[in-house]
């Protein structure tokens, strides 16, 4: 081994990789230094020491770009010493370097960078010592270097998308997760209510979120503001611009002035509500439509009319579908209801960034599929019209969930069959859920295919 160079970079995961990248395009003497024989860090790890390729692990986007970054490292004569350990850094920028044969020695360089990479915060709980405990990162080095699960199934929780990464490694290589709790909420959502002054209490039980707010409004003297049982009632719904009258004023100098359909998701319900008795107080013949998502009992309760209905878990499409039934949610408005997957949710979100230059919300992309079922409905019966519906919200908020490939993946959403069908829809009028579909939520009638008059 050389004893001199002109930056020694110790780490050759993708910042030593990058840092030793540009700085070798300047002609430096650069040597890598990593305690693994191969590198790339982390995120290249892979079993056995295998070598790089489709052998070595399942490519994706990411590791595709560092498998270029090692090429250009490696034309740019980037000299790597792998499976050496930096013992210490000692004045004079000296490194004390230990090699795979336990040979000791010194290099000296004009820069030392350090790139040695982090760990994920481990702090203690009770039983984190227990047998078949183990960290996020301890797992992923064990299926990585070694191609070992650390159970048949596993239950992931924390806070952060790298329980996601892992998740979507287990199933890679045939584990099972049971579920993966993260803590975090929506980070993007609760750092914007913080930054106005606002405090989030989170709450693990969906169902128990009424009574908590009711006991945080006794304890701290304040008023427990119940929308869900009084949304239907906060509007005017005969006009005095409620959404309602917005949509029609918008369609105005429209071919169709007047919808066929309108679709929309139901939260508390009092969108639908308004709505529905707006069309009909206005004589319209337009129809209501929920789009419903998974984990939401909206959709059994307008077939059923059971409102004895309910969940243990909560929706995933964040502003649409709740676990019971919620007092403002009036079934007698809504003229149909089609039962939305998540997968087709979140592909649907995605396409429309494709299509708008925008991102939007995952429930834009739920009513969308609704729409795009009674676009084709009308199509097969050769009828005209137009079908209206809402974009919810933006999607800044959900870049690391609805537009990351790994929360998507470790929550088993595979979400290219639906753009698949969104595609063939967009192109030839024709829609056909790609399978599998959502199963119902709750035991009940199957859902009713669109009667067009």
């Amino acid at each position: 081994m050389s004893r001199t160079c002109d930056v020694a970079i110790v780490g050759a995961g993708f910042a030593g990789l990058a840092a030793a990248d540009v700085l070798a395009r300047s002609g430096l003497d650069i040597r890598l230094f990593d305690e693994n024989p191969h590198v790339g860090g982390q995120l290249l790890r892979r079993p056995g020491g295998t070598s790089h390729g489709p052998g070595g692990f399942e490519f994706d986007g990411i590791k595709r770009s560092g498998l270029r970054l090692v090429a250009r490292v490696a034309r740019r004569g980037v000299k790597v010493n792998g499976g050496t350990q930096v013992l210490g850094l000692f004045p004079g920028n000296t490194l004390l370097v230990e090699e795979g044969d336990g040979k000791v020695s010194e290099v000296s360089a004009r820069c030392v960078l350090c790139a040695a990479g982090a760990r994920e915060t481990y702090l203690p709980f009770k039983g984190w010592t227990l047998p078949g405990v183990i960290s996020t990162g301890a797992a992923q080095i064990l299926i990585k270097s070694s191609g070992m699960l650390p159970a048949k199934e596993t239950l992931i929780g924390g806070r952060g998308p790298l329980l996601f990464v892992l998740a979507r490694e287990i199933s890679r290589h045939g584990g099972k997760v049971l579920a993966v709790l993260d803590h975090a909420g929506v980070p993007e959502k609760i750092a914007l209510i913080e930054f106005h002054g606002g405090r989030c209490h989170l709450v693990a039980d969906p169902a128990a979120v009424y009574a908590e707010a009711a006991r945080l409004a006794r304890e701290s003297g304040g008023h427990y503001i119940d929308q869900f049982t009084y949304a239907e009632r906060a509007t005017d719904w005969r006009g005095n611009n409620n959404i309602a009258e917005s949509i029609f004023a918008q369609m105005a100098a429209e071919p169709h002035p007047v919808p066929a359909w309108i679709v929309v998701g139901a939260g508390t319900g009092g969108t639908t509500a308004t709505l529905g008795r707006f069309v009909r107080y206005r004589r319209h013949p337009t129809r209501i439509c929920l789009a419903d998502p998974e984990n939401s009992v909206f959709h059994e309760y307008w077939m059923s009319g059971n409102a004895a209905l309910a969940l243990e878990s909560a929706s995933r499409i964040e502003g649409i579908g709740r676990p019971r039934v919620e007092p403002s949610f009036n079934r007698h408005v809504v003229d149909h209801s089609i039962r939305v997957s998540d997968a087709l949710s979140f592909a649907a979100a995605r396409f429309l960034e494709r299509k708008l230059g925008r991102r939007v919300g995952p429930s834009t992309g739920t009513a969308l599929i609704a729409c795009a079922e009674l676009m084709a409905a009308m199509n097969r019966e050769r009828q005209e019209g137009a079908v209206v519906t809402l974009l919810c919200d933006g999607g800044e908020r959900y870049a690391g969930t609805c537009y990351s490939d790994d929360w998507l993946a470790g929550n088993g959403l595979d979400i290219r069959p639906g753009i698949a069908a969104l595609d063939e829809f967009w192109e030839r009028g024709v829609w056909m859920t790609p399978a599998p579909a959502a199963g119902p939520a709750c035991k009940s009638q199957p859902a009713k295919t669109p009667v067009l008059r």
